[in-house]
């Protein structure tokens, strides 16, 4: 039997109910065992057990057959990959002057292409460099966890960055957070003294018209009047002019007039005013909010994925993080796209950062648009699959 096909695995949907899968690709008839089961689901892979956890009849012709769970509601739902891996070894013994064993021959020729494919079809998902590079021997560092692959000084092999992708996104919030606080302190604090300035400046023109005997008490401050409780016989006070000209300490308890926030004339500015301007314009450091985002993917189409995220805006820069879950991949291709928590700046200028990895411990990286965010792997291909999880994060500017 010649071996046409260079198909050597194929992959079925579990739904826990169904138990017999039937293959197409070429197998020995005399190997049912190098016919293997592999169940992904959560992007956990479990290799089944022969036997155990499955069984394998393969067709007379040694083109196709039938893989048959021992127990479909054990394994649960996920995605069944069939594979063939065919054991190395030659176990022919041919002896001289014998009639020619074609049969056998044409087996062991059989066992050797089939090996070759095998081999072939694991080559095809490795890394690797384009035909006209120089470099070889390129080895990956032992994982750490929390850190980047990143070539060496020497740009001739891999290494482990120093520092983990955590770290780096801890020291950015902690910097961006002390600098809000710095900002809105100092904020505050003028707002308070300018206040305090106005108001004393308005008892001393006050106090200064008084011709009346008596002890004269100021309960409050408006842009107009001085009110005021007298043991001599003045009720009130009308000032038409005031004029700061020393600093002032303004008595506990005393108010002032708050203006309007559209108002953008030169009058002084209340505390009460300027919280109320900056109410949602400087957000607390370490507020995030939890939000559920679109997730598609840019060609084909997404049979069922789901996604949750969390995100925090610092005045018009947004921090995010997502965890994007697909467990039937469908034909979805491209690229994976996320929601944005907020409308992304699309102006000349315009930049983003995003960073993650898969449920498989691959690289992920992307961009942000105005809507939605663009997911790849490291190297650029698409990075979903049945199964797989994507965990990213990443900052970008808001419109």
């Amino acid at each position: 039997m010649s071996v046409s096909s260079v198909l050597r695995k194929q992959q079925f949907t579990l739904d826990g109910i169904e138990d017999n899968y039937t293959f197409t690709f070429r197998a020995l008839t005399s190997a049912p065992e190098d016919i293997k089961c592999s169940v992904k689901t959560a992007g956990v892979t479990t290799i089944l057990t022969y036997t155990t956890q499955y069984s394998v009849s393969i067709n007379s012709d040694g083109v196709g057959g039938t893989v048959t769970l021992v127990s479909a509601g054990t394994i649960g739902l996920g995605t069944l990959t069939v594979y063939r891996e065919t054991t190395n070894t030659q176990e022919s013994d041919y002896d001289d002057y014998n009639q020619f064993p074609a049969n056998t021959l044409e087996e062991d020729i059989d066992k050797r292409t089939m090996v070759d494919q095998e081999q072939s079809e694991t080559f095809n998902r490795c890394v690797k460099l384009p035909i006209e590079s120089a470099y070889t021997d390129i080895i990956l560092p032992e994982p750490e966890t929390g850190k980047a692959l990143k070539w060496n000084n020497a740009g001739d092999n891999l290494e482990n960055s120093e520092v983990s992708i955590e770290d780096i996104d801890s020291a950015v919030a902690a910097t961006l957070a002390s600098a809000i606080s710095a900002a809105t302190s100092a904020t505050t604090a003028l707002a308070a003294q300018v206040a305090a300035e106005l108001a004393e400046t308005n008892a001393e023109a006050a106090a200064s018209s008084i011709t009346s005997s008596g002890t004269l008490n100021i309960s409050k401050i408006t842009t107009s009047t001085i009110y005021v409780s007298t043991t001599a016989t003045i009720a009130n006070l009308t000032v038409s002019t005031i004029s700061i000209t020393n600093p002032v300490t303004l008595p506990n308890n005393s108010v002032a007039t708050t203006q309007s926030q559209a108002n953008n004339s030169t009058k002084i500015a209340t505390t009460a005013y300027v919280d109320t301007g900056l109410s949602g314009k400087l957000s607390a450091p370490g507020a995030w909010t939890a939000y559920t985002p679109t997730v598609s993917s840019s060609s084909g189409a997404l049979t069922t994925a789901s996604a949750s995220g969390r995100y925090c805006q610092i005045g018009k820069i947004v921090h995010f993080s997502v965890v994007v879950t697909i467990t039937n991949n469908g034909t979805g291709s491209g690229a994976i796209l996320v929601g944005n928590p907020v409308t992304a700046y699309a102006g000349l200028g315009f930049s983003s950062s995003v960073v993650g990895e898969n449920s498989t411990n691959i690289s992920i990286t992307g961009f942000v648009a105005v809507s939605q965010t663009y997911l790849y792997k490291y190297e650029g291909s698409y990075p979903g699959d049945s199964g797989v999880q994507l965990f990213v994060s990443g900052t970008y500017e808001a419109a």
